[in-house]
């Protein structure tokens, strides 16, 4: 038999080759698997940590709103401008007894970020993960009814917080309790990712929390108890008018609101009286026997005019001075003075009117109206009293008023 030649020969490299990279690909297969399963268990593992994390918070959570009143007992009565005294929120007066009052403070605290706990650099949302315990996680809360109603308290659904959107992972809390006697489901969604914020609620006059937009919120859309149905104050002096609280009636004037009838100005409680700083007076007076003096009266700061017609008594002893005539005065040339006065046991009546347009006494006026002539008739050292009654203003529309007075004293020198 001849020998093989070299050419037919098994090569021994060539066999060598193919083993080695049959060894190679079944290592690679066995170090991927493991790979895998390592990976995968340790996926695993950190997934169950963050989910029993998760669980963690959102029952700690949840327990907290549904058991607890928070801190302090009445945190919910606390001014918005105070709301940092707050260190704990709870939903309870009693264990699963939800108070309404605390649930809508919650939500208001939730959506408004006037005043907030934390401080200004964080959000209320935030700021209450903070309070619930929430930490690093997102939430979404609701309280529904049994069929799945949201309940509405007030004019607001009972919703806050963040909606779950592209979510890794997610967990839900659910507690029933009773809120108005009604059994209520609270849900809790506690989650990882990407979530949606609910839109933020206009505020709702009538819900008891005073929120943007209104200056009181006393729970009630009625009117004349201090805070009206549209959540305004009814108070003295905001410059409109009012129900008074104290009469159950409409505030006569407020400031710059509201007219008061002629001569007539708006007070500080609101009603209307006579003109503030606007009077009618006479000055002490002195004179010789067996000689005249005029002695002006005076009408002071018009207020509610013009002024179109003036009348007055003057009161005297007229054993020591008689009125013997009038004359016009510094606020009212072109006046009617004719038949304008007339003489009486106990002193002097008088009555004046202007001229026409553009003899009105205007608002703001001061000075002298009439000058009573008098004649001195009494002995050196008598005296008599000049009192002022009966005061009668008019405007151009005939509209009456009066004004208070100042009296003199008129000696005989």
């Amino acid at each position: 038999m001849q020998p093989l030649s070299s050419q037919h020969r098994p090569g021994k490299a060539q066999v060598l080759s193919g083993e080695f990279i049959l060894a190679c690909v079944i290592f690679l297969f066995v170090l991927a698997s493991i790979f895998f399963l390592w990976s995968t268990t340790t996926r695993n593992i950190a997934e169950s940590e963050i989910m029993h994390g998760m669980d963690e918070v959102a029952t700690n959570a949840i327990e907290k709103l549904i058991r607890t009143s928070g801190y302090p007992d009445d945190w919910e009565n606390i001014p918005p401008a105070e709301i940092d005294n707050v260190s704990a929120i709870g939903l309870a007066t009693e264990s699963r007894i939800l108070d309404k009052k605390k649930v809508l403070k919650f939500l208001y605290i939730m959506s408004n970020n006037t005043h907030n706990p934390c401080g200004p650099n964080i959000s209320n949302y935030e700021c209450n993960k903070h309070f619930l315990g929430i930490g690093r996680y997102d939430f979404y809360l609701d309280i529904t009814y049994l069929n799945g109603t949201i309940v509405n308290v007030k004019g607001r659904n009972c919703t806050t917080g963040l909606i779950p959107g592209n979510t890794e992972y997610m967990l839900t809390k659910r507690r029933n309790a009773l809120l108005d006697g009604d059994i209520v489901k609270v849900t809790l969604t506690v989650f990882y990712g990407e979530g949606i914020a609910i839109p933020t609620p206009s505020a709702i006059c009538g819900d008891g929390i005073t929120e943007a937009g209104e200056e009181c919120d006393d729970g009630n859309l009625v009117d004349c108890d201090g805070c009206d149905s549209t959540c305004r104050s009814e108070v003295c002096g905001n410059d409109r008018i009012d129900c008074d609280p104290n009469t159950g009636l409409p505030e006569e004037c407020d400031g710059t609101a509201g007219a008061c009838p002629p001569f007539r100005s708006c007070r500080d409680n609101c009603t209307c009286g006579p003109a503030t700083y606007m009077y009618l007076s006479v000055d002490d007076a002195n004179g010789g026997q067996g000689t005249n003096v005029l002695v002006p009266v005076d009408i002071n700061n018009v207020q509610n005019g013009p002024l179109a017609g003036i009348g007055f008594d003057i009161y005297y002893d007229n054993r020591v001075i008689n009125v013997t005539g009038i004359q016009p005065g510094a606020l009212t040339p072109g006046w009617d003075f004719h038949d304008a006065y007339k003489n009486y046991p106990w002193g002097t009546s008088i009555a004046i009117s202007f001229g026409g347009p553009g003899t009105e006494i205007v608002d703001g006026s001061t000075g002298s109206v009439v000058k009573l002539n008098f004649s001195v008739i009494g002995n050196p050292g008598d005296t008599s009293y000049m009192d002022l009654g009966n005061v009668q203003l008019s405007d151009p529309d005939g509209n009456l008023g009066t004004a208070p007075t100042k009296n003199g004293t008129f000696t005989v020198t």
